[in-house]
């Protein structure tokens, strides 16, 4: 945090992160709840990581600026038990995605803010990796860039007696 004057403050920050997963899915037929035959059996491996960077710029009291930018990559595979078979997760490449938020507090208590940013969804189970399906599109991820506006008060609590 480095004071400007004036209560202009600005603030750069970074990070990452490591997720690991290992996913079991399985399913059977029954006859009078005694199991019959396995119908799935899959193994799910997936690894995301990744960093961040953002700056947190107040030049005056009322204003707040924050741009920032995230990048991840994605690993994994999945494996169907039943037949031998195993894929690897999609190609997604690097995952950017840019953000900048403004936050606007014209008077105490009182705050309207937007961001605008680009965000990023893997595939969910098997619509994460490179399996061969019978669809002829590929639904393995959601992409989107979004703007978002809200207004919102703080309002102070009663003190606890």
């Amino acid at each position: 945090v480095y004071p400007e004057g004036d209560g202009r403050v600005s603030v750069a920050e970074a990070g990452g992160d490591v997720q690991w997963q290992h996913n079991r899915s399985l399913r059977w037929t029954t006859n009078r709840r005694i199991i019959t035959a396995a119908t799935r059996d899959q193994n799910f491996d997936l690894t995301v990581g990744g960093g961040y960077v953002q700056a947190i710029v107040t030049p005056v009291r009322w204003l707040t600026i924050t741009p920032a930018w995230r990048i991840d990559r994605v690993g994994g595979s999945f494996t169907n038990r039943l037949n031998g078979l195993s894929y690897p997760v999609n190609d997604y490449g690097t995952i950017s995605q840019p953000k900048l938020s403004v936050a606007v507090t014209p008077v105490p208590g009182l705050t309207a803010y937007g961001n605008f940013g680009r965000t990023f969804q893997i595939g969910a189970g098997s619509g994460a990796y490179v399996a061969q399906s019978a669809r002829s599109c590929d639904f393995g991820h959601v992409e989107e860039q979004r703007l978002n506006m809200a207004i919102y008060q703080a309002r102070s609590c009663p003190p606890i007696s």
